[in-house]
């Protein structure tokens, strides 16, 4: 099954999950790593595997930067402002079978991996398989801020 999550972000950190779905050993993941590049993880069943992009500019320049994340059976493909890397695994399972809900800026403390941080900054134009998300009236929020995005 094909996946598409496209969404504007400016962060304030360096770090943090952008977009979490883990279940059933299977997961898919978006976040922002120390280092500053963004990465995207995915486990089909058959062990992780990720792509990573070095965007252009610095993901915290205060500036809202384009991700288009795009899972596709065995392949991951990630674009941060026009720059995209893709990655294809070799393990014989093709598809993330997790109903488990897809999580934003955060996760629950049960999944939560070493070292986590939660997003720190602003989503917007958040579209799923080209489908826009309404935070206020389409999604449950949980210990989140939801003002719309401040000017800096």
């Amino acid at each position: 099954m094909k996946t598409k999550i496209a969404l504007d972000v400016r962060a304030q950190n360096k770090s943090g999950y952008i977009i979490t779905a883990s279940g059933g050993g299977d997961s898919l993941s978006l976040r922002i790593k120390p280092n500053g590049k963004l990465t995207a993880t995915c486990n089909n069943g058959g062990g992780k595997w990720s792509v990573t992009v070095d965007p252009p500019t610095s993901i915290c320049n205060g500036e809202f930067h384009s991700i288009l994340l795009l899972k596709d059976k065995k392949t991951l493909t990630l674009t941060v402002d026009g720059t995209t890397e893709t990655e294809t695994t070799s393990t014989s399972s093709s598809s993330a079978d997790t109903n488990s809900p897809l999580y934003f800026g955060g996760m629950p403390d049960a999944i939560k991996p070493k070292n986590y941080n939660n997003f720190s900054g602003c989503l917007t134009a958040v579209k799923i398989n080209d489908q826009p998300v309404d935070f206020v009236n389409d999604v449950a929020i949980t210990g989140a801020t939801m003002r719309g995005c401040p000017e800096v």
